[in-house]
């Protein structure tokens, strides 16, 4: 996001600390909204559903959004020298044109969102094979917009690669750090001790931010035992 789209607000003389900040806040809602990876490693490692998952967190990903382009509305309203209008020379494209490329940008993600989702929520996939159909989803399409090269297939499978491996090696030492963590019982010493402290919650808040505020991946597998056990411990609290 930040390759493609801070280059043109910055070129049409948005104000670059709220671009940035438009950009930053917009890749959280990747971490939330379906089909999500994180999600469906944070599954893995609570041991919960993931179709659960992705349908606890449709509505708060979907709040987030409206939340960010309210903000964004108010902001070129009140300070409109801060997110001016585009050009008039770039603005001239007729009702009917600027529809047809809208539907063009936006109906192959929706698809290709659509078969990833609605196979897990219906029960005709799993995570893992739905993401075997939006493999094949992407290629059909690429296929239809006739962009399906060797070249792209090769680049597709290098950038997969990549993050795979990244992911395998965090999921190595998290693995580690999960077992001596419920290695040395601190899972139950956790649901013990932090009733007795007025600072539970507070600690629990503070965990949660911190997992939204830094890798999520790397949040993911190191700080979900503790996260679980003190939601455990929340839920008897309560």
């Amino acid at each position: 996001m930040g390759l493609i789209s801070l280059p043109i607000m910055l070129r049409y003389s948005h104000n670059k600390e709220l671009a940035t900040g438009v950009i930053a806040a917009s890749g959280s809602l990747g971490q939330i909204i379906p089909p999500s990876v994180v999600l469906v490693v944070l599954g893995d490692q609570l041991g919960v559903s993931v179709g659960d998952l992705f349908l606890g967190s449709v509505i708060p990903g979907l709040m987030m959004a409206i939340a960010f382009a309210l903000h964004m509305l108010i902001v070129a309203f009140l300070k409109p020298d801060l997110a001016p209008a585009l050009p008039a020379e770039v603005r001239e494209i007729g009702g009917k044109a600027l529809t047809r490329r809208v539907i063009q940008v936006m109906m192959p993600p929706l698809i290709l969102i659509l078969l990833i989702l609605g196979s897990i929520f219906f029960g005709i996939a799993t995570p893992t094979e739905a993401g075997a159909v939006g493999c094949a989803g992407a290629i059909a399409l690429a296929g239809a917009n006739r962009k399906l090269t060797l070249e792209s297939l090769r680049q597709v499978c290098d950038a997969t690669l990549r993050i795979t491996s990244m992911v395998i090696f965090i999921l190595f030492g998290s693995t580690a750090f999960s077992l001596v963590f419920r290695g040395l019982n601190s899972d139950n010493l956790c649901l013990m001790f932090l009733p007795i402290f007025p600072v539970a919650k507070l600690v629990f808040w503070l965990l949660a931010w911190q997992w939204y505020s830094f890798s999520a991946f790397s949040s993911t597998f190191s700080r979900s035992p503790l996260l679980s056990s003190l939601c455990l411990c929340q839920l008897h609290s309560n």
